[in-house]
């Protein structure tokens, strides 16, 4: 007698059903106007079980549940400006290691000049953490999309990627080519978004833009998928710890399929525009073609894999 398939409940199947039943469309982040003015708020859940390596301290914790809703709501173009929390903790969980988690919010409200506006905190007699961390923030001009981009441009990204890929792959293996240091897990905390500043000063030349929250290669699909065109990658900037960390014969795999929540911003942007990409410390990694789908330059597929909520990583969608 054949086994019979378990049903998983996944993200994706959830996002599709809700969007289609809403007449919307995927995207980073929601905005409507008002006096001329876009609000822009998002929320994104953080939980203990799903997001939090045990090697990693609480605040840094803290630090990433923040810093991924803020991320979703910097890349559409918006100035963030306020953070409302729901937290829930454990009756187990002591008040030191609330501080802690709490404290990394802080952090992030601190270094982006936002403003925590208060939230609701919850006690349950078991389980275990979870925050929900809605940021809002204010945009003039241009909103950047997932949509938008043009064959002709060039697509670029934020920081390098890989940082994340290794705390994935010690997770699973136990073991690396390298430390897991306190610095490194520092930089993983902030992510690698770009400086506001210079973000906003290029978004209105910006074509499409979406964060990296699910994989590097995914995130690139979504980007392709929602503007109807191919993406072209010539290079990937990888982390140089990502070099030394992680096996040779492994990394490329590794960056594309498991760099989740690094928060690159991937755009596409006018060709004329590549000096002022590079002069603002973006990286240029390839160009935007008529077709669909993702490929390196030399035709090799880049597979539609990351991750999904409900069945992890490396799961074809």
């Amino acid at each position: 007698m054949g086994k019979t398939a378990m049903n998983v409940l996944r993200e994706d199947i959830i996002i599709d059903w809700v969007t289609s039943q809403l007449g919307i469309q995927k995207n980073d982040a929601a905005f409507f106007e008002h006096n001329e003015t876009k609000i822009v708020i998002n929320v994104d859940s953080f939980e203990s079980t799903i997001h939090l390596y045990p090697f990693v301290p609480l605040r840094i914790a803290g630090r990433r549940a923040a810093t991924g809703s803020l991320s979703d709501v910097l890349v559409k173009g918006a100035v963030p400006r306020g953070i409302l929390t729901a937290i829930r903790a454990p009756a187990t969980m002591s008040i030191e290691s609330y501080k802690e988690f709490y404290s990394g919010i802080i952090d992030v409200a601190k270094r982006y000049d936002l403003r925590i506006l208060g939230g609701d905190t919850d006690i349950a007699e078991t389980g275990s953490l979870r925050a929900d961390i809605v940021v809002f923030g204010f945009a003039k001009g241009k909103i950047a999309n997932r949509w938008g981009a043009k064959p002709g441009d060039l697509l670029a990204v934020s920081g390098r990627v890989g940082l994340s890929s290794i705390l994935y792959y010690y997770y699973r293996q136990n073991s690396v080519n390298c430390s897991i240091t306190r610095e490194m897990l520092e930089e993983y905390g902030w992510g690698q978004l770009p400086k506001p500043a210079e973000w906003l000063a290029l978004k209105e030349n910006v074509h499409a833009a979406i964060d990296n929250s699910d994989g590097l290669a995914l995130s690139l699909h979504y980007l392709s998928e929602a503007s109807g065109v191919k993406l072209i990658i010539d290079h990937i900037p990888l982390h140089p710890l990502a070099e030394e960390c992680i096996p040779k014969e492994r990394i490329l795999d590794e960056v594309l399929y498991n760099s989740g929540e690094e928060y690159n911003f991937i755009f596409t942007i006018p060709a004329e525009e590549e000096s002022t990409v590079a002069k603002l410390g973006f990286t240029v990694i390839g160009k935007v073609e008529e077709g669909r789908g993702v490929y390196f330059r030399d035709g090799i597929e880049i597979k539609r894999i990351g991750w999904v909520g409900g069945a992890g990583y490396n799961k074809r969608r």
